[in-house]
């Protein structure tokens, strides 16, 4: 009975998962109301520049470029970013250094490392771009480690989710109005507000989410109206690779408000299937007339893809991509250990400034380059490809484990948490880094290099860390203090 009320009422949830005020200082207390207040102002600052540079990095070639950039950033801004990043980085790190971010420091310094390696045995462009190169990847991480070491409190982390929203609510907007006024097609010209489609429609689904969250698990179930209508709008941009996960992220979502674990809530989760099973229906179900009746030139694609699918799935460009990867990698010890170097295969940058006529356009491979008319889905390379084959096996294989130890920390937050906004928000940020990784597994762009959509989702996923931390170190502290005093309790309620 107290299970099912600390798992299904926020405010009972809260209550229930914290420990008296008295074992918190007054001076304790002004303290994280000052760093929360801190905390908001830098992760809003944060999410504004990256919001608003990619939008100034809009594709030229989409339809909307003329009116969606909002405003124009020279290229030189990027080095004020690496000052301010490294900057905010070392100042948390200094004030507070948690068991996770020195674990995760360490493994951005190993990588660092492994990268040099490679750079050093073979040497295509200058220190500059190479460390553009490892910026780029381990730049969420970075962001991570800042929102992890950040002085949270609840209501901090939903003005920030507000905030979130208020962004991709705009960006829905514009894509209706590029898709019903303009007459835009479906696909890759509806970007929103955002630089290219594949950003658009994980940032919509992102949004999505969080209104389903919020519906779910505050009870509050005219919200999931608006995340039914933002599920429909990530038709518009027509990316497939990310609608066919879709049905995933909203059951992972469903999964963690019905209780997370089998083993530790069996009763609740069979209870609240009553509810779950049909909505995911519903969700599907809309999800799917949206796109039949919407992106007609896709949904008539899909057969020929299922059938593709079937009878000749080795034909398929991330197939293609990754059996490309072994054949290359196997050819010695050197490529296995060290790649090709940076900047010898193709990567999000080199491949990014080909589109441009960039000056380091000239590193990308011509056989990997879109033609005209190349679906996505025969695209022969992605963000994992790239990096494996520039840097080698143990570089990759490290990014990799900074990712997920991420993936895996914020899952334990959403499922062991009695913090009812500790479970919402991160039952949100796993999703959103699952998008990430299934991305960069899938394909080359709107994945790690995408600021508006890697910053939000690993400021919510270490300020949800941050939180549930909290909440432990103060429940040990409950702990303690009624060992030392065995009767209190009953005196007190004398």
């Amino acid at each position: 009975m107290v299970l099912d009320q600390v798992m299904g009422n926020a405010t009972v949830t809260t209550m229930a998962a914290r420990p008296p005020l008295a074992l918190v200082s007054r001076r304790s207390r002004r303290k994280t109301a000052v760093g929360s207040r801190d905390a908001v102002r830098t992760a809003i600052a944060l999410l504004s520049y990256a919001f608003l540079h990619d939008n100034a990095a809009t594709l030229p070639g989409t339809l909307g470029y003329g009116w969606t950039r909002l405003i124009a950033l020279p290229a030189e801004v990027r080095f004020i970013e690496v000052v301010v990043i490294v900057g905010l980085a070392l100042s948390v790190v200094m004030a507070r250094r948690s068991v996770m971010t020195v674990s995760l420091l360490g493994g951005c310094l190993l990588f660092v490392g492994l990268s040099i390696l490679s750079y050093l045995n073979h040497p295509v462009t200058g220190p500059i771009d190479f460390g553009r190169l490892v910026y780029m990847y381990l730049l969420p991480i970075v962001v991570f480690v800042i929102a992890r070491e950040l002085r949270w409190d609840p209501a901090g982390v939903r003005t920030v989710v507000r905030f979130v929203l208020g962004w991709v609510l705009i960006s829905a907007a514009a894509s209706w109005l590029q898709y019903l006024y303009l007459g835009y097609p479906a696909g890759d010209d509806i970007t929103g507000l955002n630089p290219d489609a594949h950003v658009n429609v994980s940032l919509l689904l992102i949004g999505s989410l969080l209104l389903l969250a919020d519906g779910l698990f505050l009870r509050q179930w005219f919200r999931i109206l608006p995340a039914i209508g933002l599920a429909a709008t990530a038709v518009l941009p027509s990316e497939l690779k990310i609608l066919f996960i879709s049905p995933l992220l909203v059951a992972m979502v469903l999964w963690y408000y019905s209780g997370g674990s089998l083993w530790r809530h069996a009763r609740m989760m069979f209870k609240r299937a009553v509810v779950v099973v049909p909505l995911l229906a519903a969700i599907v179900s809309v999800g799917f007339i949206a796109f039949n009746r919407i992106d007609i030139l896709s949904s008539n694609r899909v057969p020929a893809l299922i059938d593709r699918a079937l009878n000749d799935p080795l034909n398929f460009g991330t197939v293609i991509a990754y059996r490309n990867a072994v054949t290359i990698l196997t050819q010695g010890p050197r490529n296995f250990l060290l790649g090709l170097g940076p900047y010898a295969y193709s990567n999000p940058i080199s491949m990014g400034q080909s589109r441009e006529d960039g000056a380091l356009g000239r590193f990308t491979r011509s056989d990997l380059a879109s033609s005209a008319g190349e679906s996505g889905e025969d695209a022969r390379i992605t963000l994992a490809t790239s990096l494996a084959l520039e840097f080698g096996v143990p570089a990759f294989m490290m990014l990799g484990c900074l990712y997920l130890f991420v993936l895996i920390e914020t899952h334990l937050a959403a499922v062991r948490s009695r913090d009812g906004t500790v479970r919402r928000y991160a039952a949100v940020a796993v999703p959103g880094v699952m998008i990430l990784l299934a991305a960069g597994t899938l394909g080359l762009f709107g994945s790690l290099s995408a600021l508006a959509l890697s910053w939000p989702v690993m400021i919510l996923a270490g300020a949800t860390c941050r939180l549930e931390a909290r909440n432990r170190v103060l429940a040990k502290r409950h702990r303690q203090q009624r060992r030392r005093r065995p009767g209190q309790s009953a005196q007190g309620g004398v």
